[in-house]
């Protein structure tokens, strides 16, 4: 289960650029991965955020781990940024909505399995944002 989660070095990045969305799991090192469950009695599922009382300041090394699901859309939603990967070449592509609303790509190489492709698209997206931020 933990494939489905983003890797601790992006996810510290993705923190370190405002992600703060609920997440079920958390990393409180870059070596471990703990997920949150459901309380005993209840009904519904426990979500982590990074202003839970255990995932401390902003200086530590703890962050909380969305799927690659939630930090695609994050990305799609705060910045309109689209991506898209073929999953018989395992090649992505990146898209931003313009002000006229058009798409506008930017092919990469293939990469050798569909995982590759993925985190080599949320490094670009990264690299987009943390471009922003720095230009803020």
């Amino acid at each position: 289960m933990d494939k489905e989660f983003v890797p601790y070095p992006f996810a510290l990045r993705l923190k370190q650029i405002g992600f703060d969305e609920p997440c079920l799991a958390w990393y409180p090192t870059h070596e471990v991965l703990l997920f949150m469950g459901m309380k005993l009695g209840s009904t519904k599922l426990d979500f982590v955020t990074q202003n839970s009382p255990w995932i401390q300041s902003e200086k530590t090394k703890t962050c909380i781990a969305p799927t690659f699901s939630a930090a695609f859309e994050w990305f799609r939603e705060k910045y309109m940024l689209y991506h898209s990967i073929d999953p018989l070449g395992y090649n992505m592509c990146l898209g931003l909505v313009g002000e006229l609303g058009k798409l506008t790509s930017c092919n990469v190489p293939h990469y050798g399995t569909y995982e590759e492709a993925e985190l080599a698209c949320l490094e670009k997206l990264l690299e987009i944002v943390e471009t922003l931020k720095i230009k803020d």
